[in-house]
């Protein structure tokens, strides 16, 4: 197995929320060597990018959105142990609501990604196959109204924390047909956020991103 010591490589996401994933090594020496299927393998620290298909936007545009990530790739999964989900927050709750839920978010939120990986007939690059699922998640929506100040009224109050409105997210993913490929040190894996549901209730007015 390859040392993650010398693979120094990005993950780029691009979308919102389909999500092009380009990840490149700097070991110049493996590459001119014919690949394997263990080459893939490694772990990618990276920024996650957000685009809308309704408001087309340069580059440095969706840069303004990025969040850091970081995950492993594995001959048949990409692992995810912190997988960025502001974007599906904000699209459910809204900027300042999402951003306070975003902010107390508890946890890290795991997310594998399976694929089937194939030599071409010449090793020089590895075909990839997505084969998306679901991601699930939860958070807690904070009182809108705080309690008042001042004394509480007798046997109220009194060892009651912070109270919400707990939410279970379920996003469905899938795969873009596109042509995703690893090669020369860099991989390329595109998927769209097609669905949030909200303790299972379709999220209304939420469209695939592609």
């Amino acid at each position: 197995m390859k040392a993650i010591f010398n693979l120094k490589k990005s993950i780029y996401y691009v979308a919102a929320f389909a999500v092009a994933v380009s990840m490149a090594s700097c070991d110049d020496d493996e590459k001119d060597k014919p690949l394997t299927l263990a080459d893939i393998s490694g772990t990618y620290d990276g920024k996650m990018y957000v685009k809308t298909p309704t408001e087309p936007s340069t580059q440095a545009t969706a840069e303004e959105g990025s969040q850091t990530i970081s995950g492993k790739l594995e001959e048949t999964k990409a692992v995810f142990d912190k997988f960025p989900v502001n974007d599906f927050i904000i699209a459910i709750e809204g900027e300042e609501v999402g951003k306070e839920i975003i902010e107390g978010l508890e946890g890290d939120i795991k997310y594998e990604l399976p694929y089937d990986a194939k030599l071409n007939e010449a090793a020089t690059a590895i075909n990839i196959t997505l084969k998306p699922g679901t991601l699930t998640f939860s958070y807690t929506v904070p009182d809108a109204e705080p309690a008042p100040e001042g004394r509480a009224e007798e046997g109220e109050g009194e060892g009651e924390g912070e109270t919400g409105t707990k939410k279970e997210i379920v996003v469905t993913f899938k795969a873009v047909e596109t042509a995703d490929t690893y090669a020369k040190g860099a991989v390329k894996l595109n998927f769209i956020s097609e669905s949030i549901k909200v303790d299972d209730a379709a999220l209304e007015g939420y469209k695939a991103q592609t």
